[in-house]
């Protein structure tokens, strides 16, 4: 499984190299592209160096022909934080295998693809395939599928509680406490005109009203 994820990989790297690198532009934006400059692509030249030194570091040491005594060097280098048990981080009997089909497969999308992106108008020669090559554009339907019974059902949740819950509740009694409180300011300040005699008399009228209450209300 895991030298023919690696096949599957390959191809579609090569794929994609052959559809950046090769042909016609197939945009305007594409067409004026220019090279990054060289802070961006001194960045990817070094890591490129250090994955490769990476690799040499953990080959066996040569002139040791015996299995048995090969050393990793990567697998030493980083003993003392890293330890790794066993007796080899490389199998053979798997790399070279998985390996070599991957650069077959890399040929083999270079050879398959080379002319089929000439222009911006050429389509996918895996189309021919029809619903097999559908399905695998769409990603086996996951993203629609998720879309569907997750993303809508939980947008169509929200929408309601928004709108009935908050809005309809939570938003409906406060403004309607903002709007009664408004009403009430609006109403009392009618008695704020500015002129003294208006409140002098408001004042009088006061005084008239409690006196005319304790006069009432006193004892009989």
């Amino acid at each position: 499984m895991l030298a023919f994820t690696a096949v599957l990989t390959a191809f579609y790297v090569g794929r994609q190299l052959v559809m950046v690198f090769s042909g016609e532009p197939r945009t305007s934006a594409a067409a004026h592209a220019e090279e990054s400059p060289a802070v961006m692509t001194g960045p990817l030249v070094a890591l490129a160096a250090l994955s490769i030194l990476g690799g040499v570091l953990n080959l066996p040491k040569f002139g040791e022909h015996d299995p048995a005594t090969w050393v990793h060097g990567l697998r030493n280098f980083l003993s003392t934080a890293l330890p790794v048990e066993g007796h080899g981080l490389i199998e053979a009997n798997v790399a070279f295998p998985s390996a070599a089909f991957a650069f077959l497969a890399l040929m083999f999308a270079y050879f398959f693809y080379r002319n089929a992106y000439r222009s911006a108008h050429d389509q996918d020669p895996l189309e021919g395939l029809g619903g097999l090559y559908r399905a695998l554009s769409k990603k086996w339907y996951l993203d629609d599928l998720y879309d569907f019974f997750i993303v809508r059902p939980y947008e169509t949740m929200a929408q309601v509680i928004a709108r009935g819950f908050d809005q309809g509740g939570i938003d409906l009694v406060a403004n309607s406490l903002g709007d009664l409180a408004r009403e009430i300011a609006v109403g009392f300040s009618g008695f704020q005109r500015g002129l003294v005699r208006a409140y002098a008399l408001v004042m009088f009228l006061g005084v008239v009203a409690l006196l005319a209450w304790f006069q009432l209300a006193g004892p009989r």
